[in-house]
Parts: C-alpha cells; structure tokens; sequence
C-alpha cells in the first residue's frame, strides 16, 4: 500500500498535513504506472494500450458533513471517505471498507454516528474504527441527529431510523412519498422537515404528528439553538418556532437557495450553494457572510476555537471570526453521478449543478449550470440536451448549452436516454415518462413500483434495469413490460453496443442479451458493485466500486484490469473520441495515455 502524505496549507499559525491512500481526496493526478505489461499479458485488450494506463484528469467528490464529540472533529463525505482532526488543522483519513456516499453524521452518547446512500450507518466511539450496521433496507438516508438519548436518521422514502447506540435501527414509516432532507433535536423533541412543507415532531423518535398549514415549498434544513427551531427552504423560505409546532414564516426571508442549516457557536448559519454564508441568532434577521470565491460551504461546527467548513469540491475551510475563511483543502471538480459522450463532447453531470464539458476527455472545464440541484443523467437528441435531476429536475437547452429550460416531474428521476425520435426518463416510482420535444412529459404506467437506476437504447427499444434484477423494455417509452433477467442482484448500469446489450449490478453481476428480450447471466470474478458500463473498441467495459475496472470482448467473459487510483466509486463511464472516461465520487479518469 502507498501512503501520500501533502503539506497542503500553512497559515493562522496552523500547519494541515493529510495522509491519504493514493487516489484519495485531493486536487492531485494519478495514473496506474507501470502496468502496461501486465494488460498486454492478460486482458483481453493485448494489443492496445488504451486501458493500460489511466490517468486522473480532474479530482472531485465532496465532504458533506462534519460533527465535534470527544475532542475530535470528523467529516464525511463521498465514497465513503471519513477525515478526522483533533485540532483542525491537520486531517488524517481513515478507511471505513464503505464506498458509499456518507451524507451525515452526529456525535452523541460517547459515538459517531454516520449514514448515507443505499442505507449505508456507520458508527465509531474513536473516529478510527468504525463498524457497519443493518439499518433493514438500502433507502438513501440523508440525515441523522443525536438528542434524547437516541440517534434519529432521515430517508428518502418518508420514514425515519431510531437507534440508541447507531449498531442496531428500528425503522419507522411517517408519511409514503415524502422525501424528507433533515433532522434537529432541541427542546426535548425531534424535527423531521423534507419536501412539500412535510415536517413531523416527536419527544422521543418513535412517537411522531404531523405539522399541519405549513407552505408547500420543499423545506431544505432544519436546526435548534437560542431557545427555537429555524427551518429554511426553496426560494427563500424561513420558518421559525418555538416549540416546533407552531412556526411563523420569518419576512424578507433569504434571497439565495440554502443547502444546510447548522447552529454553532451561538448563531444560526445557512450555507448557500454560491459560497455565501447567511448568519443570524433568532433566524429572522439574516446577515451575509461570504466564504470567499469558489467556496462551497456544506455544513459547519466550532471547535479548537475556530469555525471549521466542509462542502464539494473537495472543500475543508477554517476561519477565526466567520467572516475571513481559509481553504486547507480546496479541490477543482464536484461529487459527480454520470458522464456520457454527445455531440461531439463529453459532458459529466453530478451533485449541487455539477456540469462540466470536454473536447477530449482530458481537458475539462465548467459551463453554466442549470440549478443548484443534484444532477443525476446527461443525454442529447434532435439538437437538445436534457438533463435529469434528483428530485424530479429536468433540464432542456436547445442551443449551446448556455441557456436551459427548467420543469419538474412529480418522480424521482435517475436516468435518461434518447432514441427513436423521443426522450425517455426512469426512476423511482410505478411510472416511466417520455417526451418527443423534451419540454412536454407524458407518464406511462409501469404496473408496480420499481427502482430504475439506468436506461439506454438500442436494437429498436429502450432498456431499463434496476433494483432486484429488474429489467423492463419498451420499443416507445409509452408501454413497458418486465422481461426475465436471470439475477436478483440489483442492476445498475446497462449499454448497447457491438449488437448486444449488456447490464451490469451488484456482487459482480453481468446479463447479456441480443434483443433486450432474452438474457443470459454472467459473472466479473469481483464481490464489489459494478455500476458502469460503456461499449467501445470493441469491448465492453465495466467500472464500480473501489474503482475497480473490467473487460470483456463479448459482454461474456470477463477480465480484471488495474484499479483506477481511487478509493470511491465510479458510476459513470463513456466511450468517444478513442478514449474511455470514468467519473464518480473522486472525479473524472481518462484511458490512454
């Protein structure tokens, strides 16, 4: 194993060392030295030096939260990362053996507690050694809180987890539909706010009502300090309560999107996406604090005596007072979900608006992004560009890419693909949705709910798969049907090429079929989720968790390349021009040389 070890910054006084494994958090390359040989001897892409050497073209990913408990501040983020400080300046990364996205975590009862994507909780009484829990399901959980003796975690589904040592959950449905976004405990109760204005209160986690007449805006964040709750949302919104069952909607409100709400040190911070920090003590007068150009705050604590920050980027800042801040690790690209070649470019497409485009693959850069949003799939047909997003977000640009059309479905979308004269979407629900001109959606019934993860066209119908082995085909996007898919491992990925389509999954999984109708199982000699896949060069290739790289001539046989040099996932690949991209939680890789 090699250790990096970067001297990153040196101010207030403050030296910042990081230990990473190569390939860890950073704004820094890698590539996969020297195994050119070893391809040529074993891979099935002996005679071409395409995937023999891949190169780190842009870090990403993201530190999404942070807590303080027991003199030890610990953040989390994508892939799986966890960082820990025991005075804020210099920060040691710590393997959890998790590649999933941690969204947050809290410090309560003498441990940390960690949740995040596909049910992933993780708990820690040091910060070092962290231990996995069955939390009974893999719903993505975005929040978790600590108060009342008890640990409560927020989901996607509207229902919350309870647990009094983060090892063992019990599980709770409030209200089916709901996705709710955050938790706060103060005052002897719970707040559990999300989308639509669903907010629910309890005294102990288990006992749980319903806040009635709030306003129908989705409701971002919650926190509790100075005696009262403070709730903020879209365009503006700000709620505050006293006993977090009656609020009163705070006036003028905020004028930028808020992505967390945090009280520290006395005060109320709400971190925007732009990089402002907006402060107040009673969450009705509002101050503007900025972190500074290109900061983008997620979530912040007090502690060591400083504000400490974390957010995309990757992103850790300090600051003495709040109002001058100091990036100790300051990265160039985002959390990104996908990339797809479209023409004539790449485009990659992730978290908080993430949208970067490239010529080559090697050569990235921003261009004007449509929201703020998570951005979840990319694709182009007729002369437009749709993107998807992950609260029901899609996006049109019928030009250059630089002005975009917004609306939203009543869905949680995940995917997106183009063909036969007509876009389709897929994602979470009972219902698939197309559109011939990318602004007018029609719904098509799928018959009962299914987590569709990806879809892709070919060979005259769309291919969709997803959670337990799904597989649905539709020749129009308007009549689906299940077909049978030889594996109950979830389907991640899938693409057509060479006259095949091929799907990839969890613990390895592969099917294979001529038409999408009938399908033959194979298996990469991997435990690991494969959740990439791409067709080019007359091979199929495979990327997953752990950055983990496979090949294959006919979508049958499968061999094992070198390693991407990154710990998280790579959930997004793509051929064109002659080179394979890869992005995911870490950033973006190019094949080649």
């Amino acid at each position: 194993m090699r250790l990096k070890c970067f001297i990153i910054h040196r101010q207030l006084g403050l030296a910042l060392v990081f230990v990473f494994i190569a390939g860890g958090l950073g704004n820094a390359q890698g590539s996969l030295g020297s195994t050119a040989a070893w391809a040529a001897s074993r891979s099935p892409v002996n005679q071409k030096n395409t995937l023999a050497n891949w190169h780190w073209r842009l870090a990403g990913g993201g530190l999404q939260s942070l807590a303080y408990g027991n003199g030890l501040v610990v953040a989390v983020g994508d892939g799986g990362s966890v960082l820990i400080s025991d005075n804020g300046a210099s920060w040691r990364r710590v393997a959890t053996g998790v590649g999933y996205d941690l969204r947050s975590v809290a410090f309560g009862n003498g441990r940390f507690v960690a949740v995040g994507a596909y049910g992933a909780a993780l708990s820690s009484t040091d910060g070092r050694t962290w231990q996995k829990a069955n939390t009974g399901g893999q719903v993505e959980l975005e929040r978790v809180a600590y108060g009342n003796g008890r640990f409560v975690a927020v989901s996607e589904f509207g229902s919350v987890l309870v647990s009094s040592d983060g090892r063992s959950w019990e599980g709770k449905l409030l209200e089916r539909g709901s996705w709710f976004r955050d938790v706060a405990n103060g005052n002897g109760f719970f707040v559990v706010v999300g989308d639509g204005g669903a907010m629910f209160s309890s005294p102990n986690g288990h006992d749980w009502t319903k806040v009635k007449n709030l306003p129908k805006a989705d409701l971002v964040a919650v926190a509790y300090g100075n005696s009262r709750f403070v709730a903020v949302g879209e365009e503006g919104l700000v709620l505050v309560s006293m006993d977090g069952t009656t609020w009163k909607a705070a006036k003028p409100g905020m004028a930028t999107m808020v992505l967390d709400l945090s009280f520290v040190h006395g005060l109320f911070l709400a971190a925007s996406w732009d990089g402002t920090l907006l402060v107040s003590k009673d969450g009705v007068r509002w101050q503007v604090w900025s972190t500074g150009p290109g900061l983008p705050v997620q979530q912040v604590v007090y502690a060591f005596d400083r504000f400490i920050a974390v957010g995309h980027g990757p992103l850790i800042a300090v600051s003495d007072n709040g109002k001058r801040w100091v990036p100790l690790l300051r990265g160039t690209g985002a959390r990104l979900r996908n990339v797809v070649f479209a023409g004539d470019s790449f485009w990659a497409v992730g978290d908080s608006g993430a949208l970067l485009v490239s010529s080559n693959g090697k050569k990235w850069q921003r261009t004007m992004t449509p929201s703020a949003a998570d951005l979840q799939d990319f694709a182009y047909g007729a002369g437009r560009r749709v993107i998807v997003g992950r609260y029901g977000r899609i996006f049109v640009s019928r030009g250059d890419a630089t002005g975009w059309e917004g609306l939203r479905l009543d869905a949680r979308l995940s995917a997106v693909a183009y063909g036969d004269g007509r876009f389709v979407a897929v994602g979470s629900g009972e219902q698939a949705f197309f559109s011939q001109d990318s602004l007018s959606w029609s719904a098509a019934g799928l018959g009962e709910r299914y987590w569709l993860y990806d879809v892709v066209y070919g060979d005259g119908r769309f291919v969709a798969v997803g959670a337990d082995g799904a597989v649905l085909v539709s020749e129009r996007g308007d009549i689906w049907k299940q077909v049978k898919a030889q594996t109950e491992e979830d389907l991640w990925g899938v693409t057509y090429g060479g006259g095949r389509f091929v799907a990839v999954g969890s613990n390895g999984a592969m099917l294979l079929s001529n038409d999408g109708l009938e399908w033959e199982a194979a298996k990469a000699d991997t435990a690991a989720r494969l959740c990439g896949v791409a067709y080019g060069e007359g091979l199929y290739l495979a990327t997953g968790d752990g950055g983990v790289v496979f090949a294959s001539a006919d979508g049958r046989n499968w061999q094992e390349l070198p390693k991407t040099d990154t710990t998280g996932n790579l959930c997004g690949l793509a051929y064109g021009k002659g080179v394979f991209v890869a992005a995911g939680a870490m950033g973006i890789f190019t094949s080649g040389q």
